[in-house]
């Protein structure tokens, strides 16, 4: 079997609690991507069009479809994850 790592950003913590889920489900390894400026409150203020996130979001460099791609929450459980991982045949 192939080596997995799973790479995740996650700036309030749900991201990671889901990459955490992925990597142990799949017995992967784990990198947390940090940005190089760190995102502050107002960074992350959504309903300000200025913001940094806001900003970014609509950017179309950020725009990346990924094959087998699963929408995945702070509710997704481990076994709906695992049952992910193995229609990938990982």
């Amino acid at each position: 079997m192939n080596k997995i790592l799973v790479a995740y950003f996650s700036v309030s913590g749900q991201t990671k609690l889901l990459a955490k889920t992925i990597a142990e489900a799949s017995c992967s390894d784990i990198y947390e991507i940090t940005p190089e400026q760190i995102y502050t409150s107002a960074d992350l203020d959504w309903h300000d069009s200025n913001s940094r996130s806001s900003v970014e979001i609509l950017k179309k460099s950020c725009n990346v479809n990924f094959k087998n791609a699963k929408a995945l929450s702070s509710t997704t459980n481990s076994t709906s994850v695992k049952k992910w991982l193995e229609s990938l045949g990982i």
